[in-house]
């Protein structure tokens, strides 16, 4: 159990790092193309807005619940939480 709690928590954290970093590109990146066309005109394509949820906002949900879920018993077994988390 030591060792599944201890793989959940550590998967959890690669989640949440790399949802946040997709959140972080997804709002900072821009969200239209320019498209230049004939007699100097110039056509702006919108790709989306930057409010709309991408699929980091999932994965970090994800991570986070990776990480609590393992750590409730914790609080609520007496005992519980003098084991520790490595494996012997």
């Amino acid at each position: 159990w030591k060792m599944m709690r201890m793989n959940a928590i550590t998967l959890g954290l690669i989640l949440l790092v790399i949802g946040g970093i997709k959140i972080w590109l997804h709002l900072t990146t821009g969200h239209s193309i320019s498209v230049e066309g004939c007699a100097g005109t110039l056509f702006e394509i919108d790709l989306g807005s930057s409010s709309a949820h991408c699929w980091g906002c999932y994965v970090t949900v994800a991570g986070l619940a990776l990480i609590t879920v393992p750590l409730l018993p914790m609080r609520c077994v007496p005992g519980f939480a003098t084991q520790p988390l490595h494996a012997h």
